[in-house]
């Protein structure tokens, strides 16, 4: 997982926390926004995201691309990860 600094301050006041999601990441980054408080996010490389570019870090939100497959008795098995497995007759 990459971790995300959520940085956010309002009235003199900042606040600093870290999220290991990018989906977490920005829900609560959202959440402060519409509070009120300026927000920006940092991830663990150091580059910044405003709000107009919270979506890019939702970019990093990836599924598993693992593949495989196998023969077993007759029956061929293949599977990429997220996505429904596939049986065939061989």
């Amino acid at each position: 997982m990459t971790a995300f600094t959520i940085h956010a301050s309002k009235d003199g006041e900042s606040l600093h926390t870290v999220r290991l999601g990018p989906t977490i990441t920005i829900a609560k980054a959202r959440e402060l926004l519409k509070s009120g408080w300026q927000v920006h996010v940092t991830d663990a490389d150091g580059r910044q995201y405003g709000p107009d570019k919270f979506d890019e870090i939702l970019r990093f939100e990836r599924k598993p691309t693992t593949d495989f497959s196998c023969t077993d008795g007759g029956v061929a098995f293949a599977a990429r990860a997220g996505e429904p497995s596939t049986f065939s007759k061989v």
